[in-house]
């Protein structure tokens, strides 16, 4: 029969601030956009192309901060009960 010996807890690292992780999503996406246009794409296209996009994440940006709205509703209504 083995002995139920549970391994020691390993340290978790700290979340990494927000700050790089917005500078490396930006640089990702600068990167991306100068590929596109090293592709000898026309700016007309890549800047639509960019639009649509860019009207993907607003979309995403509204659906968060309603849910985070719904969240705090809900959590003023539990503390009221």
């Amino acid at each position: 029969m083995k002995a139920n010996v549970s391994k020691p807890a390993e340290k978790k690292a700290a979340p990494r601030p927000l700050i790089l992780e917005i500078d490396d999503a930006k640089a990702e996406i600068a990167q991306s956009v100068n590929n596109a246009l090293k592709r000898g794409l026309p700016c007309y296209i890549v800047a639509d192309i960019l639009e649509n996009i860019l009207g993907q994440v607003r979309g995403g940006a509204r659906n968060e901060l309603a849910a985070a709205k719904e969240q705090e509703e809900k959590s003023k209504e539990e503390v009221e009960e």
